[in-house]
C-alpha cells in the first residue's frame, strides 16, 4: 500500500508534507520491483549483506519489504519486522532522509510491531527514532555508532585450528554466545527468551554457519555467519574466552575463518561497537576498512 502520512512537527516546519508527497512516498513492494531492489541493494554490497540474502530466499510479494521512492526511483528498502533492516541509497540527502525515516516510523506504528532491534544506517535511524520516540518502549541498548568493516577481497587460506561447529559442541557454544552476547549488548538471552536463543544456536550450527576454535573441549574462539549472498558473507559474534585474550587467539581464529571465505571467492563484512578499541584493532590489522556506519537499537 501506499503510504503518505504526516510526520513529526519538528520536521514538518521545514518543508510542507504536500511538497514532500510530491517527489517522495512510500510503499508496500511486489515482486515486480525486484530488479530495481537488486540494483539499489548491490549498489553497496558490503553494507547490505543481510537484506541482499533476505530478497534472495524470498520473493518481495512473501516478506515485509517496505519501499521508498523518490522521483519515481527506489531509495530506501526497509524490512518492516520485529527486526528492522534499512538499506538507503547513498545520494539521499538530509532532508529525503528524514522524511524517508518518517515514513518508516509510521509503518512501523501502523503494523504495531513488537520491536526486537532496528539495525540500520546511523543517517536514517536517527530521523526515524525521533518519531517513534515516546510511542513505543525505549530500548534498553542504544548504540549509536557501529563502524561496517570490510575486507574485499580477503587473502585466500585453510580451516586449520578453527572448524565448522557440530551439534556435540552446543553446550558448550550456547553458554559461549550468550556470554558475547551479555558482554556486547548487556542484555542476558538465555533469561529473557532461552529456548529461542538456544534454537537459533542450533539453526546455525546446522546450516554450517557457526565456526569454533576448541582446546581440551573448551571454546577458545567462535563467530557466525550472519548473512551471504553470491558475493559476500557478514560475520557476527566473533569472540574469544576472556581468560585467552590477548594471546593471539582471535587474531588467528579470524584469519582462519576470513581466508576460509577468500579461498570460495567472497567478501567478508561485520560491524562492531565503536567503543571496542581492541576488536576495531584486529580488523585493522587484518586489512579491514570502514563502508559504513550503522546505529543499532535493541530490544
Amino acid at each position: 500500500m501506499d503510504f503518505d502520512l504526516p510526520i513529526h512537527a519538528s520536521f514538518g516546519k521545514k518543508m510542507s508534507v504536500q511538497h514532500q508527497i510530491d517527489w517522495i512516498r512510500g510503499r508496500r513492494l511486489v515482486d515486480e520491483d525486484e530488479r530495481e531492489a537488486r540494483a539499489l541493494l548491490g549498489s553497496d554490497p558490503l553494507v547490505n549483506v543481510q537484506l541482499r540474502e533476505r530478497l534472495s530466499d524470498t520473493p518481495l510479494s512473501a516478506a515485509p519489504f517496505f519501499g521508498i521512492e523518490r522521483n519515481g526511483d527506489l531509495a530506501v528498502i526497509a524490512i518492516i519486522a520485529p527486526s528492522v533492516h534499512i538499506a538507503v541509497a547513498r545520494d539521499l540527502n538530509g532532508s529525503e532522509t528524514a522524511y524517508a525515516g518518517a515514513l518508516i516510523a509510521a509503518e512501523i506504528l501502523r503494523r504495531a510491531l513488537p520491536l526486537r532491534a532496528i539495525i540500520a544506517p546511523a543517517q536514517i535511524v536517527d530521523p526515524l527514532w525521533t518519531e517513534l520516540q515516546g510511542r513505543v518502549p525505549a530500548p534498553p541498548v542504544d548504540r549509536r555508532r557501529q563502524p561496517i568493516y570490510g575486507l574485499d577481497p580477503p587473502p585466500r587460506g585453510t580451516l586449520s585450528s578453527v572448524r565448522l561447529a557440530v551439534p556435540a559442541d552446543l553446550p558448550h557454544l550456547i553458554p559461549a554466545c550468550a556470554a558475547m552476547y551479555r558482554e556486547e549488548v548487556g542484555i542476558d538471552p538465555l533469561q529473557r527468551d532461552p529456548k529461542w536463543y538456544a534454537e537459533r544456536i542450533r539453526d546455525l550450527v546446522f546450516s554450517g554457519r557457526s565456526f569454533v576454535m576448541l582446546r581440551d573441549g573448551e571454546i577458545l574462539f567462535k563467530c557466525e555467519i550472519a548473512a551471504e549472498t553470491e558475493d559476500a558473507v557478514q560475520l557476527m559474534g566473533v569472540w574469544t574466552r576472556p581468560d585467552r585474550r590477548r594471546a593471539g587467539i582471535a587474531r588467528q581464529g579470524l584469519s582462519e575463518v576470513i581466508g576460509y571465505i577468500g579461498s570460495i571467492g567472497k567478501s567478508v563484512t561485520l560491524f562492531v561497537n565503536d567503543f571496542n578499541r581492541p576488536a576495531i584493532d584486529l580488523y585493522e590489522s587484518l586489512g579491514f576498512s570502514i563502508v559504513g556506519v550503522n546505529r543499532a537499537l535493541i530490544w
